[in-house]
């Protein structure tokens, strides 16, 4: 028997047992291991889009090289209820079975009913998780604050206010300067955007690199994006509203 596991799972012995297969390539993961770490501790292709990539190979009836797909819980398996059973209809009429590492999930009349009340309740959870998220964001936004990662020329950095660690926004030493050069040799009209791209990247302006993504010059379409931000102008936007924000200008409006 094949298993074809994705997102996050965990030590899936219930689902082994419930179907009767020994670990084969799957191996035991933890909680904590991600598809990526999966991929390349059990050599095996991990992601649900792969899963989907294999339906769209095979017709309606035709059985697949997977017969078990395991999930770690209803929370990993879909963004909402139309995908959770879509999902689920597509495997089942390829033959393959649905599992759950945590949940008691099968193909039985009751397997079925635990599955379709664990997917509202994740359906729930994340439609009222998201509404808090836009309610803080409007609150924040509305005194002036950042919510998200500072664009480039600012860092989001701590200060410390009576004693207290207060998050806050701060110009970047580094690169700032660098960036209102920008802002400053397109205004002019003498250059265009490929120009000023070549200017800073000559000038050592580069990007915050991540875990993900190395640092690396700005393209043109990056600067475009830079020029029409309205951050940099002191200004925070919001559900498409503007707001006077608490971090340093780096240019004026004008």
């Amino acid at each position: 028997m094949k298993i074809r596991s994705f997102t996050l799972i965990g030590l899936i012995f219930a689902g082994v047992l419930q179907f009767g297969c020994g670990l084969f390539e799957t191996g035991i993961l933890s909680q904590g291991d991600t598809a990526t770490v999966i991929a390349k501790t059990a050599q095996i292709r991990t992601s649900y889009a792969v899963v989907a990539a294999d339906l769209l190979e095979v017709k309606r009836g035709d059985r697949l090289d997977i017969d078990v797909v395991i999930v770690w819980n209803v929370k990993r398996w879909a963004r909402d209820e139309i995908d959770q059973w879509t999902a689920f209809g597509v495997l089942q009429r390829h033959g393959v079975e649905v599992a759950s590492a945590s949940e008691p999930i099968d193909s039985t009349p009751t397997g079925m009913l635990v599955f379709g009340i664990m997917g509202a309740i994740a359906a729930h959870e994340r439609r009222q998780l998201s509404i808090e998220v836009s309610r803080g964001r409007q609150q924040k936004a509305e005194v002036g604050g950042t919510s998200n990662r500072a664009p480039l020329g600012y860092l989001n950095v701590r200060e410390k206010v009576d004693g207290r660690g207060i998050r806050t926004i701060a110009l970047d030493p580094e690169r700032a300067s660098l960036v209102k050069l920008g802002f400053e040799l397109y205004a002019s009209g003498n250059y265009n955007l490929i120009d000023v791209a070549q200017i800073l990247e000559e000038r050592g302006l580069r990007s915050r690199g991540t875990r993900r993504y190395p640092s690396r010059a700005l393209s043109a379409s990056r600067l475009s994006t830079i020029f029409r931000n309205p951050y940099y102008t002191g200004m925070v936007r919001n559900a498409g509203k503007l707001y006077k924000g608490r971090h340093p200008r780096l240019v004026s409006d004008g």
